[in-house]
């Protein structure tokens, strides 16, 4: 077998189901991109979802590190309705041509396709979604080719993995936010990203 007809079988490889409400939802069928993205995160981990109400963030950062949104996680992994909202603001405040790095932007991409309500304006915005660099290395090599930013020439140098930086540095206040009510959670999550986008800020005339 060719080195394309391989990475045809592999692309084509298909799973039975998909979560109500996966970021695989509304995908015409699943590759193994995703089946990688879904065993990436173990059954263990969605015993927290009966224990905590907020079970985590989902953030928009900027090319240049600094934090546009954030969301709660409610009870729940990341599902699509977190990034659904979140390209639709960003779609709304920043326009046309946007570029929005994803862990699993291939199959996303059609889930945005699918949806009535940011299909027609991801269309008319010009929308792109392309895997992170590090991320892009756990999917299969015809994703690669399509939705690596090393062979998008718009990309330029960007690697769209600012978000591992941030949730690494957000780790600093993890502890102390598992049992706080809600409004001290926010507001020790708000006063981190408010220095780390000052230091951001900072680092940018250097």
């Amino acid at each position: 077998m060719s080195t394309h007809d391989e990475a045809d079988a592999e692309a084509a490889e298909l799973v039975e189901t998909i979560d109500p409400g996966d970021v695989a939802d509304g995908a015409s069928f699943v590759t193994v991109c995703i089946q990688r993205w879904w065993n990436a995160g173990p059954e263990e981990q969605k015993r927290m979802w009966q224990i905590f109400v907020e079970t985590g963030i989902f953030v928009a950062v900027c090319r240049h590190g600094f934090m546009l949104y954030i969301c709660d996680m409610i009870q729940s992994g990341e599902l699509a309705k977190y990034e659904l909202a979140l390209t639709d603001k960003l779609i709304n405040v920043y326009g046309s041509n946007l570029c929005i790095g994803y862990d699993i932007g291939c199959t996303f991409s059609s889930t945005v396709s699918s949806s009535p309500l940011l299909a027609p304006k991801a269309h008319a915005t010009n929308l792109r979604f392309v895997v992170p660099s590090f991320h892009g290395h756990a999917h299969n090599r015809r994703c690669q080719l399509d939705w690596h930013p090393l062979y998008i020439t718009d990309a330029g140098l960007e690697d769209f993995e600012a978000c591992e930086s941030v949730f690494s540095f957000s780790n600093l206040v993890a502890a102390t936010v598992c049992n706080a009510t809600a409004f001290h959670r926010h507001q020790a999550i708000e006063e981190l990203f408010k220095y780390w986008d000052e230091q951001k800020y900072a680092n940018l005339s250097r």
